[in-house]
């Protein structure tokens, strides 16, 4: 070792505060650990490192401690992962900034004036169709399908398909309930053998409906109920034999 240099025991946890240390006096700063939601530059193109649960190398200039909005800069093209909230990074040049909020801009995100940060927040408008829905609310977890071998299976993808994906529920409990409500109507049916419910008129019907979350045996004229029988003979026997099924619908009923 020369007379120019020290040896200098660095405390677990810290390193050395290059910035702000002199030879005569050594600063430490604490080291830094990644963790989900810090960004760091990665070379002079704009390239960053993205730390969520692992390294994600991308284009980005917004994101917060919950999702990102990674700007691809060649291609110009703005893609949202799982958020409401995105804002501009301190880092990015007012050229990504201006191409940033003009992405954003285009898929429904408005300023926010009420946060001192550059945040934009999507608007919450109620979809005119079906279409606009799919468009507008991807998959969310935990949502089911009824397969066609009727099976009930978890949905394993976030992008909604306004042709394909009708059959989705919002959960586990939603997808038994409609499974249940399908054999229930092709059962009524059978058992009213051609028999259907006139509700404009005050012809008795026999219905099965639920009331305070209980299943409830009664009479109906005019006010439309779905499992409605011919007979109250027929109501009865349909009741004591799919009980269980009726139970399993009754989120529907």
């Amino acid at each position: 070792m020369n007379n120019n240099e020290i040896k200098i025991n660095v405390p677990e946890g810290m390193e050395i505060d290059k910035e702000n240390s002199t030879f005569e006096c050594i600063k430490f700063k604490p080291k830094w650990i990644p963790k989900r939601g810090d960004i760091a530059a990665a070379g002079s193109d704009h390239r960053q490192i993205v730390l969520i649960d692992k390294c994600v190398r991308q284009s980005i200039i917004g994101f917060d401690v919950q999702c990102l909005a990674v700007l691809d800069m060649p291609r110009e093209t703005l893609t949202l992962y799982r958020s409401d909230n995105f804002w501009v990074s301190e880092d990015a040049s007012a050229s990504e900034k201006k191409l940033f909020i003009e992405k954003l801009n285009e898929q429904g995100y408005v300023y926010d004036p009420s946060d001192l940060r550059i945040i934009y927040k999507k608007e919450k408008g109620l979809p005119k169709t079906w279409e606009e829905f799919c468009k507008t609310n991807p998959i969310k977890d935990g949502e089911f399908f009824i397969s066609n071998n009727s099976d009930i299976k978890e949905m394993n993808k976030s992008y909604r398909d306004c042709v394909i994906d009708a059959n989705i529920l919002p959960s586990r409990e939603y997808a038994k309930a409609m499974l249940a409500l399908c054999k229930l109507i092709q059962l009524r049916d059978c058992y009213n053998d051609g028999w259907e419910p006139n509700w404009n008129s005050f012809e008795e019907k026999y219905v099965i409906l639920f009331y305070c979350n209980k299943s409830v045996l009664s009479c109906s004229q005019r006010s439309h109920c779905l499992l409605a029988f011919k007979t109250q003979g027929l109501r009865n026997a349909f009741y004591e034999n799919f009980k269980d099924l009726i139970e399993q619908a009754k989120l529907l009923l």
